[in-house]
């Protein structure tokens, strides 16, 4: 966390500190961000909710590795009847499988109810 947003000369320094991703003060002394977010579940890593925004207690939380997909900035989103949800969510949620749904959205640009009846 720290690495990738103060250090200018890391791999990951131009996704993070080089759009202007920071930690908050109080998190640069590791005993307060223990005290913040205590020992990282099993299995998790901290993850920051929004992602246009830092590191800290009102904007991060342990995640799994698949919640943490579904953040990503590159994901393509998808709103139907209300709901928004990434493509590899709905096609979890319609038992599409993702591939298919990716293709008839961005290949053969089918409208999204369109892709889900098939």
């Amino acid at each position: 966390m720290l690495d990738r947003c103060h250090y200018k000369k890391g791999i990951q320094f131009r996704d993070y500190g080089g759009r202007g991703i920071t930690v908050c003060h109080h998190w640069k002394k590791f005993e307060n961000f223990l005290a913040d977010m205590g020992e990282a579940p099993s299995k998790m890593s901290i993850e920051r909710e929004n992602n246009s925004n830092g590191y800290s207690p009102n904007n991060c939380k342990w995640a799994t590795r698949t919640e943490q997909a579904n953040n990503k900035r590159n994901n393509k989103r998808i709103t139907f009847n209300g709901k928004t949800m990434t493509v590899a969510q709905w096609s979890i949620e319609t038992e599409i499988p993702y591939h298919t749904l990716y293709q008839r959205l961005f290949r053969y640009g089918w409208p999204f109810d369109k892709a889900l009846k098939l």
